[in-house]
């Protein structure tokens, strides 16, 4: 059956193409990403009175993330993509962190 449909009785049925589950993974941590990226910036604004003025600093990229010099593949970079992510929430909730007045 190479067919886009499978005959079962009567009734044909879609065949799906399914992610396979690194990929599905990986999505879902994206995901997840986002969401606790969008927690930070709630919780930046509830303490915004709270929290010191900082000049804004150059954005540098963040040690561990620089590009590899030899080849890569799709997941490599995806990976790569997702912790640069994280650092750079990190490095967020750090700042915020030390901002916050006491």
């Amino acid at each position: 059956m190479n067919e886009s449909k499978a005959s079962i009785g009567t009734a044909y049925v879609e065949k799906t193409k399914q992610d396979p589950p690194i990929v599905v993974q990986m999505n879902i941590l994206d995901k997840q990403l986002s969401v606790l990226q969008d927690h930070i910036f709630q919780l930046e604004s509830k303490l915004s009175p709270v929290l010191q003025e900082v000049p804004p600093a150059p954005q540098e990229q963040p040690p561990g993330i620089q590009k590899q010099p030899f080849g890569s593949s799709a997941l490599f970079n995806g990976l790569q993509s997702l912790n640069g992510h994280v650092t750079r929430l990190q490095a967020r909730i750090i700042e915020i962190t030390e901002r916050v007045e006491v």
